[in-house]
């Protein structure tokens, strides 16, 4: 655990900062905050800015990812004054395009996404990212920008809910399969992995958005389809071995990380011998 060492003068500082934010936190309005870099959500930026009443707590989270908004004292965020009596504007470091600046809190979330086109693409994905930024398709009318509001719900539908149904769905199908011997619990798991397959497009291209977030020049790695080689050890004990190869194929064609290479031709010579085909 690190901080400082309690009793020392550094701690009374600490405890001090604590108490003010408390005090503020409970006394005045507050403000929504995210830090403007490649790693933060897009649910996170859309509440940049957003006023709340004194006294409110943070009780959401903002999922999948690493949610990292805030609610920050309004009055620590407005002109104060310094020392020698000049109202000066406060600021908030910003990491975009070229690196990292200093902004001031008067500056919207939104405003700086604009400034910042590759990492609004980054953080909302080519698509939305483009939409948001205002760029025409080829073929189709010019539609005017979407608001980081709006660019955000989009992304939410589109990215982070078949993600979060994905991982349900997984969760709940390998809790059931753990109960597999007691009466219609196997098919019920059954039923949730499944439910994955149908799912199986659209997280993967999720997980792909995700796993850019806060690389403007990385290297994506697929996530495990640890459901779909469960699915297709299901089908083989139960000797559909044709549908076992086919889970296998869907997932592997889809980009989701697993043994296919080995698992696809050793089902196949299995199906062979017993007269089938896949």
């Amino acid at each position: 655990m690190f901080g400082p060492v309690p009793g020392s003068e550094l701690a009374e500082i600490f405890n001090e900062l604590g108490c003010e934010l408390a005090n503020a936190s409970a006394s005045g309005e507050l403000v929504g905050m995210a830090p403007l870099d490649p790693s933060t959500g897009p649910l996170c930026l859309a509440i940049d800015g957003e006023i709340f009443p004194p006294g409110t707590e943070k009780t959401w989270s903002h999922y999948p990812g690493d949610c990292c908004c805030y609610l920050w004292p309004v009055a620590w965020t407005r002109p104060m004054l310094n020392p020698e009596g000049r109202l000066v504007e406060l600021n908030r470091l910003a990491n975009g395009d070229n690196g990292e600046e200093v902004l001031p809190y008067s500056v919207p979330a939104e405003k700086w996404l604009r400034a910042n086109p590759r990492t609004a693409k980054v953080i909302l994905g080519d698509d939305i990212g483009n939409e948001f930024l205002g760029k025409t398709i080829p073929g189709l009318p010019p539609l005017p920008p979407l608001t980081l509001k709006m660019a955000a719900e989009r992304w939410d539908a589109l990215v982070a809910e078949p993600v979060r149904k994905y991982e349900q769905l997984s969760a709940e199908g390998a809790a059931l399969y753990k109960l597999r011997d007691d009466p219609g619990m196997l098919s019920a798991s059954i039923e949730k992995f499944e439910g994955c397959i149908e799912l199986l497009d659209f997280a993967i291209s999720g997980y792909r958005e995700l796993g850019k977030r806060g690389i403007l020049d990385g290297i994506w790695h697929p996530p495990w389809g640890a459901p779909f080689k469960q699915l297709a050890i299901i089908y083989e004990k139960q000797g559909r071995i044709a549908d076992a190869v086919w889970v296998c194929a869907c997932a592997q064609k889809a980009g989701w990380g697993g043994d296919w290479d080995r698992r696809i031709p050793k089902l196949k010579r299995k199906l062979s011998s017993l007269g089938g085909s896949a």
